[in-house]
């Protein structure tokens, strides 16, 4: 019970096509192999009957502002994130907490068994889950376990994502799966751009120079997006998925951070090969917003199944130039008062309590979505500071206050 979970590997290696219906009828459907001049051609059908599952999330058909499932059941979502089993900053913070992440971080995916059973008795029906390189990523380095550098992907870690979602499934919980952590293109906030197997400077096989890159490189976005259609075909089929997330906290990746911040790290960051002289550009802003629009259509026209499709802003007051965007399906940012400077002037600028800041950037941010779901995705008074108590509190206060202002 105590021992750190490793998945093996069971039997042989297979191919496997995963789709769930939402509408009842017969279907047909035509596999097609091709290896060199060889083609091989299989066909059949299958009918899908109606059963007590509610269907997909999607944005609500007479009021994009709002969530329901396909079967056209209305969905809040109540919940709290679960990045990753355990967090490493959290360890040494509160003893309350101590022992708790360290049994997470042993357990891996029976930890998400345990809190998605707790979750379901308290009438929660969310949560948030990265795709990052210390959990559940699917390409990285060959340091860390299980990856073994560029177009390998990591099927010990895919194998717990498929144990997460059935686990999910199974307890009524729904995740905002995010397929990509701001830290792999980060030179400054979570920096692993060091670490990062694009990274040509650092890492073998490597072929970029600076993070920045990235964006403008044919070759690492025909990698993403294979990457990315991958993820789509093996958990796509998954009523679990709420939606789809591009990019965390989409301020701290190393374009978009040289444009708003540049100036305050021009000067502090040591040279290095691969961080970028002068650091302040303006140059890969508007690129990284345009990257994360073209991406969720991307992922919409491959997925076969009605996910929404969105990105993510971790400071409250960056982001509108990407909630205007076409494709973009959810306006989602954090706010912790410990970091919304740029509300002082705001009605509220007596009384930085959490309540206060998540109704201003629920009035601010209404206008940007008037056919799109407004959501908090991380809230509080300190991302670091706050002790397990006030945590606990700012919990239940945010979720009351989200339930009482516009958002989703």
């Amino acid at each position: 019970e105590n021992a750190a979970e490793s998945p093996v590997r069971a039997g042989a290696h297979s191919w496997r096509i995963r789709f769930s219906p939402w509408v009842p009828g017969r279907y047909e459907w035509r596999l097609t192999a091709a290896a060199g001049t060889e083609q091989a051609v299989e066909k059949g059908s299958f009918t899908c009957v109606a059963g007590r599952a509610p269907g997909f999330v999607r944005l609500a058909e007479k009021d994009k502002r709002y969530f329901e499932f396909t079967g056209g059941d209305f969905y809040f979502p109540v919940g709290h994130n679960l990045r990753s089993p355990d967090d490493t900053r959290s360890e040494n913070r509160d003893p309350e907490v101590t022992e708790n992440v360290r049994w997470a971080r042993k357990a891996g995916t029976r930890a998400y068994e345990k809190w998605f059973g707790r979750m379901r008795e308290n009438g929660e029906n969310f949560t948030r889950v990265w795709m990052c390189p210390w959990w559940a990523g699917l390409e990285w380095n060959e340091a860390h376990q299980g990856y073994h550098g560029l177009d390998y992907y990591n099927q010990a870690n895919a194998a717990r994502l498929d144990r997460i979602m059935e686990m999910a499934e199974k307890e009524g919980i729904y995740i905002n799966l995010e397929t990509m952590n701001h830290g792999a293109l980060s030179t400054k906030v979570d920096d692993d751009w060091v670490q990062n197997p694009l990274n040509q400077s650092t890492q073998p096989g490597g072929y970029l120079r600076f993070a920045s890159e990235f964006f403008d490189s044919q070759k690492a976005q025909e990698a993403h997006r294979n990457k990315l259609r991958y993820t789509i075909a093996r958990w796509g089929y998954s009523r679990a998925i709420a939606w789809w997330g591009v990019m965390t906290e989409t301020e701290w990746v190393e374009g978009y951070f040289r444009s708003v911040r540049g100036h305050e790290a021009s000067d502090k960051v040591p040279y290095v090969p691969w961080i970028p002289r002068p650091y302040e550009s303006h140059e890969y802003k508007e690129k990284v917003i345009d990257w994360i629009d073209a991406t969720c259509q991307y992922m919409a026209e491959t997925d076969a199944h009605p996910h929404p499709v969105s990105g993510h802003f971790s400071m409250a007051y960056y982001g509108e130039e990407l909630w205007r965007k076409k494709h973009v399906d959810v306006v989602h940012n954090n706010t912790y008062t410990e970091l919304v400077e740029w509300w002082k002037a705001a009605p509220f600028a007596a009384d930085d309590g959490i309540a206060d800041v998540i109704t201003f950037y629920s009035s601010h941010y209404a206008p940007l979505a008037a056919a799109k779901p407004l959501m908090v995705g991380e809230w509080g008074g300190s991302p670091y500071g706050s002790d397990a108590g006030h945590l606990s509190a700012e919990l239940h206060t945010g979720s009351w206050v989200m339930a009482m202002t516009r958002c989703a």
